[in-house]
């Protein structure tokens, strides 16, 4: 019974023992469960997949929120921060729970809004207004972080993009001295950015609302990030220990750097050093230790220079002065001076200029306060003890009784002085003066001009008295092997040593009996010379010097017994030593010109009657020769043609001399030595340019002549018989000349010279078996070589398509011989004229070749003009189809001035040219759009007035307008009509309105109006156009009429013109009647009308 009463309420307890609802209902809530202040609750399914619905609890103002889900155990409910996944069917649009007290500080200000994190649900921004620090809850993220306090703006635009930079910490610029601010720097975002300054070191830092907020730039945050804030300051303290060394002394002070505000100066009085930032500069830069006085001259313009670390030293013995140098700025200046050297620097504070100090030989002009009475300064390295040289500090008696500084070298006299006298820029090393330190020179050697001056292999230094009367040394130097020699003489100057031929004289107890010097070294060192010292027989007995070449019989000697200066070479007379030079022969002179391959220099006896051999020179390819002959003077060497008779042993069997070095040398020549048969048995010289087959001959039995160009075979019948012509010289050179050797067919086997024309087929031809004087140019027969002229293109006569627009064409004209013909054709005219190579190219048709000559080349061309058609004045040609139905180009002539034409038919004969007026239809192409052409005489009358206009008869084409300028008759050709008719000479104004609507009615006839008592004037009768009127009075009769240009001009009102129609000219009725009408004449024009016609 229980059971059933169970089942029937429904009822069930879980495994746990809570009580559920057995039909779908949720958990019980807890007692007092989401009744706290903003909570509100809420029953669904929070699709936890049991299908039942769940309580949650959510607090709107902070997120907060938990949730009771039937498919648990309903004790748990996740405050205040229940995960999305437990309710996801309520939380997933629901911005972030908030932690418990987040943002409740003071001054933050909480917001919900969508920070634009991509998933369109509410976030929490906490903000500190007066920090800018602030924080972000996003729904889109796990909402662990909140980023506090720095959170970058790019996490919630919408909120923080307006936002300064957040404070990096709460006491950020909190401190003594320190200045913190809020301006808009102008970084160009208009929002406040921070400031922080330190006023006593003028630190700073920025922190930029444009910016990242991570760098604030402490401490020299440059003036360009923050103007607006830093504008004014000076320049930051390089740092906390700037200018606090010992002896430092750092200053705020106006430069004058016209900024107006204060810069920073670090000075140090010992040693002038100082340093300087100026508020006006990239405060990159503190110039230490040697500001230039213009950075801070209110400052330092009266300061001595900055002393350079190191100048100065005193351990070097150098001693440091202070005071004014005289350099005319009135403060004192720095000087240095070493006390053993005078060696000296001197810093001006006129100019503070280290590189300029003159150390170590600054002048006295620098400080004469402190310069003037002391020694030169001496330089680095003056006088290096360790090279044997004595340095000695001496008065030399210069005038000031201050010492001077000597060094001399005792091995070689060299010597050098530094004066307190002169500018102590010269010390005359190595040979200074006896007179400029005379107390030291006076009794010394003469000094050597450089070390080397006698050093080396062989030669030797002695020191001796020349016996130059001062009893003072002096210096020889000798070479033994070649006897040359040098003195530097004690009691002259010292300035010449006289090498290397010091004469005798200037050293006479050393020089006596000394062999003659040498002039050179090199004088008896040319290849093949043999150089002997023996007595020659002068007289002296002392030894000379001889130099023999025995190869070239050179020779040349240098007597003890002579002045030594001559040697008489190369060719020294036999008597200047006849102990060697008895039997001597000439000297060849010539070197080595004798010598080599196809040389033979030869020493032979030529039988001259001496007994002395001779020299002769024999060039073997060019029978070059000469001779010396020992009998001779030696001085001729009858090179290259010495005559036979000189050497008849050696000469009488040799060729003729070639005429020059070049003869019958380069490409394509053939020199040969054959017996051309002029019977003397010796070889004769023979010449041929093998590709021109040109020649010539030098025949032993007459070397005068070469015979060259010369076509004679019979001067060397055995090299010239089986040779063609010699080619002539420019024979055939001309622009598109083609020379061609080739058998003619003459008969004799031997080729011919053909020289044809490509450009005129102009030809010429030498023949072998002719004398070679006839080339029958320029238009050789074919029978002269038909070998090669047969089939080829006629030959053009001289001159033949060379007037100004000719052009010429090589084309088979189609006359059956299958060969090319020329064809001469001019552009401008069409004229033409043809040379057939079917014919016997005598005829060339010009100027109008007819198109059957040449149907290949004419069939598509113009007709050629006749000769001067289409050129009188005013005439011009054109040339295009005129449709005529062939496709080819016609000529026609137009006169712009009076429409005349004429016409070329290419499709007819060309005969007619239809002048003056071809009919439109001949060229309908141009003479549609053209005007029509004017008969003879038309309208050229002195009395009337031509114009071309569209009178506007519909074809768009221009009409001839013919005016009399006193009657206003008028005539008209309309390009419209067939031309034939003028409408003389009262063309209606209907025929050409856009030339006759402004005019006066012609007059009906020549004489309308003439007669006794008429009068005729034009005026406007006031009929509203505006133009002249034509009026006719007889006042005796009191008769008129009056032709209206508003009218159509037909009618006159004559003899009783009403005054209506002219009320300006007449004042009272003349009389009714009807007036009569007056017909315009019309005539027909013949095409073309005789010169003879009267012009109208």
């Amino acid at each position: 019974m229980v059971a059933c009463t169970f089942a029937w309420m429904a009822v069930a307890w879980d495994m746990r023992g809570r009580l559920l609802s057995s039909n779908g209902e949720p958990c019980p809530q807890p007692d007092s469960w989401c009744t706290g202040e903003g909570e509100h609750i809420e029953k669904l399914d929070c699709g936890d997949g049991d299908g039942i619905d769940d309580w949650v609890c959510i607090n709107n103002a902070t997120g907060q929120r938990a949730v009771l889900l039937s498919s648990s155990d309903c004790t748990l409910d996740y405050w205040p921060q229940a995960d999305k996944s437990l309710c996801p069917n309520r939380f997933s649009g629901e911005p972030c729970p908030q932690p418990d007290n987040w943002c409740d500080g003071s001054g933050e200000v909480l917001a919900r809004s969508d920070c634009g994190d991509g998933d369109g649900v509410d976030d929490w921004t906490c903000i500190q207004p007066d920090t800018s620090r602030r924080a972000v809850l996003l729904s889109s993220s796990n909402c662990t972080l909140d980023y506090w306090s720095d959170a970058a703006k790019s996490l919630c635009p919408p909120r923080f993009n307006g936002l300064m930079c957040p404070l990096p910490w709460d006491d950020w610029c909190v401190g003594e001295g320190l200045v913190r601010e809020k301006l808009d720097c102008g970084d160009g975002d208009t929002i406040l950015d921070w400031t922080c300054i330190k006023t006593n070191t003028s630190w700073r830092s920025v922190l930029l609302s444009s910016s990242d907020c991570t760098d604030n730039h402490w401490p020299d945050a440059e003036k360009s990030l923050c103007p607006a804030g830093f504008a004014g300051l000076m320049c930051p303290l390089p740092g906390e220990d700037w200018c606090t060394e010992p002896g430092d002394v750092r200053e705020r002070v106006d430069c004058g750097d016209d900024d107006g505000i204060d810069d920073w100066i670090c000075t140090h009085p010992a040693t002038g050093q100082r340093g300087v930032l100026l508020s006006s500069s990239d405060c990159s830069d503190t110039h230490w230790p040697d500001a230039n006085k213009t950075l801070c001259p209110s400052r330092f313009s009266d300061a001595v220079c900055a002393l350079p670390d190191g100048w100065c030293e005193e351990s070097e013995g150098e001693v440091l002065h202070r005071g004014d140098c005289g350099d005319g700025d009135g403060v004192s200046d720095w000087a240095c001076i070493q006390a053993n050297t005078s060696r000296r620097a001197v810093l001006l504070s006129s100019s503070c200029d280290t590189v300029s100090d003159g150390w170590p030989t600054a002048e006295r002009s620098t400080c004469p306060l402190l310069f003037n009475g002391i020694m030169c300064p001496l330089p680095y390295d003056w006088c290096d003890e360790d090279d044997g040289r004595v340095l000695a500090a001496a008065d030399c008696g210069d005038g000031d009784t201050i010492d001077d500084w000597v060094c001399v070298q005792p091995a070689t006299g060299q010597r050098k002085v530094l004066l307190s006298t002169s500018n102590c820029s010269d010390d005359y090393w190595p040979q200074a003066d006896k007179a400029l330190c005379p107390t030291k020179f006076n009794h010394s050697m003469c000094p050597m001009p450089y070390d080397w001056w006698c050093e080396g292999d062989g030669y030797t230094l002695e020191k001796t008295d020349c016996g130059d009367g001062d009893g003072v040394d002096d210096w020889v130097c000798t070479y033994p092997a070649t006897g040359q020699r040098k003195v530097l003489i004690s009691s002259s100057d010292c300035s010449t040593d006289y090498w290397p031929q010091a004469d005798k004289s200037l050293c006479p107890l050393r020089l006596n009996q000394a062999v003659c010097p040498m002039p050179y070294d090199w004088w008896c060192k040319q290849p093949g010379d043999v150089l002997e010292q023996t007595d020659c027989g002068d007289g002296d007995g002392v030894d000379d010097w001889v130099c023999i070449n025995p190869d070239t019989w050179m020779r040349k000697v240098l007597l003890s017994s002579s002045n030594c200066s001559d040697d008489y070479g190369p060719a020294a007379p036999r008597s200047l030593c006849p102990p060697r030079f008895a039997k001597a022969m000439c000297y060849w002179s010539w070197g080595d010109s004798c010598s080599g391959d196809g040389f033979t220099r030869q020493r032979v006896d030529c039988g001259d009657g001496d007994g002395i051999d001779d020299w002769i020179c024999i060039q073997h390819n060019t029978s070059y020769r000469g001779v010396l002959l020992s009998s001779s003077d030696c001085t001729e060497s009858h090179w290259s043609n010495a005559d036979k008779a000189l050497c008849p042993p050696y000469f009488d069997d040799l060729p003729c001399a070639l005429p020059w070095d070049g003869w019958c040398v380069g490409e394509n020549l053939l020199r040969e030595q054959a017996d051309c048969g002029d019977g003397d048995t010796v070889l004769d010289w023979t010449c041929i340019e093998t590709n021109t087959s040109r020649r010539g001959v030098l025949l032993s039995s007459n070397c005068t002549q070469d015979h060259w160009g010369d076509p004679d075979k019979s001067l060397c019948p055995a090299r010239f018989a089986n040779l063609m012509c010699p080619l002539r010289y420019y024979w055939c050179d001309q622009p598109g000349d083609q020379l061609q050797s080739v058998s003619c067919g003459d008969g004799d086997t031997i080729d011919d010279w053909v020289c044809m024309n490509n450009a005129t087929g102009q030809r010429k031809v030498l023949l072998s078996s002719s004398d070679c004087s006839d080339d029958h140019s320029p238009q050789a027969e074919t029978a002269l070589c038909p070998a090669r002229f047969t089939g080829a293109v006629c030959p053009q006569p001289d001159y033949w398509c060379y007037e100004e627009g000719d052009h010429l064409e090589r084309v088979d004209c189609g006359d059956g011989d299958g060969v090319d013909d020329w064809v001469c054709m001019t552009n401008a005219t069409g004229q033409r004229k043809v040379l057939l190579s079917s014919s016997d190219c005598t005829d060339d048709h010009a100027p109008q070749a007819d198109k059957a000559l040449c149907p290949n080349r004419f069939a598509s061309e113009p007709c050629p003009q006749p000769d001067y058609w289409c050129y009188d004045e005013g005439e011009h040609i054109e040339k295009l189809d005129c449709g005529d139905g062939d496709g080819i180009d016609d000529w026609v002539c137009i006169n712009n001035a009076t429409g005349q034409r004429a016409v070329l038919l290419s499709s007819s004969n060309c005969t007619l040219d239809y002048w003056p007026q071809a009919d439109k239809a001949l060229c309908p192409n141009r003479f549609n759009s053209a005007p029509c052409p004017q008969p003879y005489y038309w309208c050229t009358n002195s009395a009337y007035t031509l114009e071309r206009v569209d009178c506007g008869d519909g074809d768009g084409v221009d009409d001839w307008v013919c005016i009399n300028n006193a009657t206003n008759q008028r005539s008209v050709l309309l390009s419209s009509s067939n031309c034939t008719l003028d409408y003389g000479d009262n063309a209606a104004i209907s025929i050409c309105p856009t030339r006759f609507a402004n005019l006066m009615c012609p007059l009906p006839w020549d004489g309308w109006c003439e007669g006794e008592g008429l009068v005729r004037e034009e005026l406007d009768c006031g009929d509203g156009d505006g133009v002249d009127d034509w009026v006719c009075t007889r006042p005796s009769l009191a008769q008129r009429g009056v032709l209206l240009s508003s009218s159509d001009c037909t009618e006159d009102h004559w003899p009783d013109a009403a005054e209506a129609l002219c009320p300006v000219k007449f004042s009272s009725p003349a009389g009714g009647g009807g007036g009569r009408r007056l017909l315009g004449r019309r005539r027909e024009l013949l095409p073309m009308q005789p010169p003879g016609e009267i012009a109208r």
